[in-house]
């Protein structure tokens, strides 16, 4: 079974080592010998030989293969001649059914983690129960079968407003590990807390007497990800301070408030045959906002030879052991299937089975009307859940599947997705080049007459499908994708629907819709492209440029190793019919006179010669490329396990030592917060120490004089955000603190600029360098001409960016938050959404009021965006300008600035530098400005960018600063805590940045007054 789960899918071919060409195969395609037959003497109706996948069969006989392979069609066969074969089961069923039926409805516990039972019999039999009254109800209620249910797991698609009280009864009581989760938490035991993601955490099986491998992380963030519980939405900003409440709500936040994926959503599969630009196409598409293409484990062509082992999976035990045995092999894949921020996702199995169980239990009593249905399709709802779970856990809405031999299973995916989600996207390349692709790549067939078979039963499958259900099916032509890429992608990206952010990407400064070039440039830089280039040597085409492209054309007759005459023969005669269909012209055999036809002696012999050629050829891979050879063995060596539970080793299940030295230098308040950041910083979210140390820029505390023997003493923390589907992307953040020279020695400047768009770093930069020399070459001999320096500095600056030969801000630009000191006399400049926050005395004395000086320049406010529209632009949400139904209810939605020319450029501000397409609607960089005089009962002045201020209030930002004497470590801790805070909320951060100052007074005594 090594070869079984091999991919061949590269956009072209590769080499093995010096030659473009395998010897083993080259000699044994050499060596056929052909025999043209007449013909008169050719038989009526030429047999042709059905090929199944037989190319990733290894050293094993291929012949038991092609008998196994054949049992799903069997089977179906079987079913539709007669039932009477299942009339003892069905008799034996209803019997047990009738006994079922006396349990009274009173004794079901439901709750919102499913069913409790003593017994896995009696869970049964009470979730199946209410099963058939959901069932039941939605029969009587619709007659339609697509509009019944929503179905979590992406069984049914439906809007039906009278259903939903039971959908969300069945997401939360029965479908666990789909879209909607729930969470238990044992107070006694926190050990013993369950998570029904369907991720991240294996619980070990009820019937196991052997542990199941449990997620074991690295590091006791990960490890505490396991214990979740619901979010208490009453909290309050300082109720959040304890690290226990944020380890308990992570994941239920999370997945609260950015769980993207659509169980509705079309979902797509990828037909026709391998070596056709398939693995390019992935990438391509898993380079869009809202796509998930995962490198396909080929699930379903893997097990469903082998399926009859496990039994019948109506038993819950056989499925058990079916979803362990699917879980580790897709745990085991080539290209590991990962989450979001890098990490390889390892699979629930209990709420897998209980989610696949409910699947097919609404299928069968409500597709079918049936006892029981078809093994098949629990396997094929093992391979729904992983899918919507790799999706899920990439923030994506839905996904594709590369597994091309699926089209032999579309009766099977037209019951379980329905015409309401199901879509095929067919890719057509020329045959002769995808033979010669296959025989120059260490994966798949060594032989022209098994490679030629194989491709026409794939295409005929393919066929079929577009012949009867034509609108399901796109297809694109791989030499139109070398042709013109750019066309070709905009008629995919049509077929697959508008694109959407996901909810993390939702709450972007901007909203910038990917256009076609940057899809297809993700083709060979993004995560999958690189994550798989790395991984083995026949994927490196995928992050191959142009010119490698450009030599994919008719290889077969024009490259440097043509096919031969001979093999050419062999391949059209096989071939033509199909590829004529096609529209490929064939280049020997112009007519049907000109085939050959193979006696079952050549047959044989070929063969035999392919097997021989495999063996060759993986013996080849194992020499130059080991680590290659052995991870495919390692994940097909799951395929010949016994079908029981998989015996791993046991792990501890102490869980470190994760009680910290308490620093009792440190005030009981203090320790609430993080404090010396970024030190344990690993407990609070992905990053470690030295990886959060290494993104934060640090100004030391500083001194600065003021007049009437005032004093500020100020520090600043810039800290880059955390993005994981961007890890790389530069801190768009700046800050500035300038000291005025000569006359000016006693001007200050503080400033944090945020910046956005794709120049979004340079933009904020650019500010940052003009906006103090701007002001001070003016004679600032009055407030008002302070003021007025400060406006024309900031527009100035923007007239001077949209000149810049090297500063793009079409869709890029910055906030501005300024604090300009002359004296005493504070001059607070604003554009955008940083802010400018005081904390001063109360009139009592004993406590900090904190006073934010800035106004936000949103769309919200209804003078800005009373301009907005004067101007010509468009106010609304990314849901409304999408006429999308799903978001209308989604109450965080911010409101955005839009041309009404299209769906650009979305700010979620209304001034800012740079942004010059948003300039014409409306949104400019003339700030806001604020005066202020410094006096006794002020005590701390602090500007941030929303990094800061988006999960904190003033109050509580005051709050923390107060509680130190050096402002470097308010910074720290304030810094840490918003890290924190993001996490929480979204895991993922923003560029975070901090300056704060506190105020000296004359002779002043004694500790800073905290806020209580």
């Amino acid at each position: 079974m090594l070869c079984t789960i091999i991919e061949n899918d590269d956009i072209s071919d590769r080499s093995l080592g010096k030659n473009d060409e395998s010897p083993s195969k080259k000699e044994l395609n050499l060596s056929t010998k052909m025999k043209k037959i007449e013909l008169s003497k050719a038989p009526s109706k030429r047999q042709v030989i059905g090929i199944k996948d037989t190319s990733f069969s290894g050293t094993k006989d291929t012949s038991s293969l092609d008998k196994k392979e054949t049992s799903y069609l069997e089977e179906k066969e079987r079913s539709s001649e007669g039932k009477k074969e299942t009339s003892y089961l069905e008799e034996k069923e209803t019997s047990s059914e009738e006994k079922k039926e006396t349990s009274p409805l009173e004794k079901k516990e439901v709750s919102s983690l499913g069913i409790k039972s003593t017994s896995s019999f009696d869970r049964q039999e009470k979730k199946l129960g209410l099963v058939k009254e959901l069932a039941e109800h939605t029969i009587s209620s619709q007659t339609h079968f697509s509009k019944q249910l929503t179905k979590t797991t992406g069984l049914i698609s439906s809007k039906s407003d009278q259903n939903i009280t039971h959908i969300e009864s069945l997401q939360q009581g029965l479908v666990k590990g789909s879209v909607e989760h729930s969470f238990s938490l044992n107070k006694e035991n926190p050990k013993q807390s369950t998570k029904t993601i369907g991720v991240i955490k294996r619980k070990p099986n009820r019937r196991s007497s052997s542990k199941p491998n449990s997620l074991t992380p690295s590091n006791k963030f990960e490890r505490r990800k396991s214990t979740s519980t619901k979010y208490d939405s009453s909290l309050g900003d300082e109720d959040l301070h304890s690290k226990d409440i944020f380890l308990a709500q992570k994941d239920f936040t999370m997945k609260k408030q950015t769980n993207f994926f659509d169980p509705n959503a079309s979902i797509f599969f990828m037909i026709g045959s391998q070596r056709s630009g398939s693995n390019w196409l992935r990438t391509m598409l898993d380079s869009r906002e809202d796509v998930a293409g995962p490198h396909p484990p080929k699930i379903m062509n893997s097990y469903m030879p082998i399926l009859g082992k496990f039994g019948d999976l109506s038993e819950e035990d056989n499925l058990e052991i079916l979803v362990d045995h699917v879980c580790t092999f897709v745990e085991r894949n080539t290209v590991p299937w990962n989450d979001k921020h890098g990490n390889k996702l390892a699979f629930d199995r209990e709420s897998i089975s209980d989610s696949v169980s409910t699947t097919c239990d609404i299928l069968r009593l409500h597709r079918f009307k049936t006892k029981k249905i078809e093994n098949a399709y629990y396997l094929l709802g093992i391979f729904d859940e992983l899918y919507n779970i790799y999706a899920l856990e990439n923030d994506k809405r839905t996904w594709v599947c590369k597994a091309m031999d699926m089209s032999k299973y579309h009766d099977l995916l037209i019951n379980f997705y329905h015409t309401d989600r199901l879509r095929y996207i067919y890719l057509v390349r020329d045959p002769r080049d995808v033979a010669l692709s296959f025989m120059k790549t260490p994966e798949g067939d060594c032989h022209y007459y098994t490679i030629a078979n194989k491709w026409v039963t794939l295409q005929n499958y393919a066929l079929k499908i577009l012949s009867e259900n034509e609108d399901l099916v796109h297809q694109v032509r791989y030499e139109a994708l070398l042709q013109n890429k750019e066309i070709t992608v905009e008629g995919l990206n049509e077929f697959i629907g508008q694109q959407k952010f996901g909810k993390v990407m939702r709450r972007g400064s901007i909203q910038v819709i990917k256009r076609v070039s940057g899809i297809i440039s993700g083709a060979k830089s993004g995560e999958e492209a690189k994550k798989a280039a790395v991984l083995s040597y026949k994927f490196k085409n995928l992050t191959r440029g142009k010119s490698f492209a450009k030599t994919q054309f008719q290889k077969w007759l024009t490259g440097p190793e043509p096919i031969s005459q001979e093999d050419l023969l062999c391949l059209e005669s096989i071939l033509f019919e199909t590829m004529s269909r096609l529209g490929y012209k064939p280049h020997i055999v112009v007519d049907p006179s000109k085939k050959l036809v193979f006696d079952p002696m050549q047959v044989l012999e070929f063969k035999s010669l392919n097997k021989i050629g495999v063996e060759n050829m993986m013996e080849k891979l194992r020499k130059d490329d080991p680590d290659d050879f052995y991870s495919r063995k390692y994940q097909a060596d799951v395929l010949d396990f016994p079908p029981e539970l998989i015996k791993r080793e046991d792990e501890a299940d102490e869980e470190e030592n994760t009680e910290e030295e308490i620093d009792y230098t440190k005030t009981e308040e203090q320790r609430k917060y993080p404090y010396n950041w970024p030190t344990s910083a690993r407990k609070y979210g992905y990053l470690t120490s030295a990886e959060i140390d290494s993104r934060m820029e640090t100004v030391e505390t500083q001194e600065f004089e003021l007049s009437g023997g005032y004093k500020l003493k100020v520090a600043a923390l810039c800290q880059r955000g955390y993005y994981p589907t961007e890890k790389n992307k530069a801190n768009q953040d700046s800050i500035l603190l300038k000291k005025g020279t000569g006359k000016n020695q006693n001007n200050y400047m503080f400033a944090v600029f945020d910046g956005h768009g794709p120049c979004g770093d340079k933009v904020s930069q650019y500010a940052k360098n003009e906006l103090f020399q701007k002001v001070e070459n003016k004679h600032l001999n009055s407030p008002e001409k302070v003021k007025k320096a400060l406006v024309d500095a900031h527009i100035e600056i923007n007239n001077n960016l949209s000149r810049h030969k090297f500063i793009d801000d079409k869709l890029s630009g910055t906030t501005a938050c300024s604090l300009y000191i002359r004296g005493r006399s504070c001059y607070i400049s604003n554009v955008g959404d940083s802010q400018c926050i005081l904390g001063s005395l109360q009139p009592s004395k004993t406590s900090l009021q904190a006073r934010v000086l800035t106004n936000d320049h949103s769309p919200s406010r209804k003078d800005e965006c009373d301009r907005i529209i004067a101007c010509g632009g468009k106010v609304c949400t990314l849901a409304q300008l999408q006429e999308d139904d799903e978001y209308d209810e989604v109450s965080s939605e911010m409101p955005r600035v839009w041309s009404k020319d299209g769906p650009f450029p979305g700010t979620a501000f209304t001034r800012s530098i740079g942004d010059s397409i948003a300039e014409s609607l409306g949104v400019y960089a003339k700030p806001e400005l604020e005066h202020h005089e410094i006096c006794s009962s002020d005590e701390i002045i602090v500007l941030c960018s929303d990094g800061v201020t988006e999960f904190m209030s003033e109050r509580l930002i005051v709050s923390i600063a107060s509680m130190y004497e050096d402002p470097l470590e308010s910074c720290k801790a304030l810094v840490g805590e918003s890290y924190r805070r993001w996490m929480i909320k979204e895991e993922r951060t923003d560029d975070i940045s901090i300056i704060l100052g506190f105020i000296e007074k004359p002779k002043e005594t004694g500790k800073r007054i905290a806020v209580p």
